[in-house]
């Protein structure tokens, strides 16, 4: 799911799907957070990923939202704000204060969706992809 993520996102511009990288990333979120699943009729449908650690400037615990991912054809239902519900619920359980999501360029029913669970946009992040400079 997160290499169709990459693939069919903004991040296809800046970003190659890993599958090495994307194994570590569930070792984190296993170890450090949660992998939340959708399923219908026993099949995956969508995911959450989550990570709690303390935020780098206050030491506060904070979750956040590392990877989102519904099927296309399940979007716009109950599904998505079900998990989101799950991973808020598991970070204030946890003890965390704060929980960061992301929003991808252009996704204004997914920056929609947060603004109306009382998200507020703090920042605005550029990506470049960069080359090895020749020396």
């Amino acid at each position: 799911m997160a290499e169709r993520f990459l693939g069919s996102s903004v991040y296809a511009d800046v970003a190659t799907p890993d599958p090495e990288a994307l194994a570590e990333l569930v070792h984190v979120c296993l170890n450090n957070g949660r992998v939340f699943l959708a399923e219908v009729e026993g099949v995956v449908v969508g995911m959450l990923a989550v990570a709690l650690f303390p935020h780098p400037m206050t030491g506060v615990l904070m979750g956040e939202e590392l990877a989102w991912w519904m099927e296309p054809e399940h979007r716009g239902g109950i599904l998505g704000p079900r998990l989101f519900a799950e991973a808020e619920r598991f970070c204030q359980l946890a003890g965390a204060s704060l929980f960061k999501v992301v929003a991808p360029r252009g996704a204004d029913q997914v920056s929609a969706f947060y603004a109306r669970r009382g998200y507020l946009e703090v920042e605005t992040a550029w990506c470049k992809a960069l080359t090895a400079q020749e020396s």
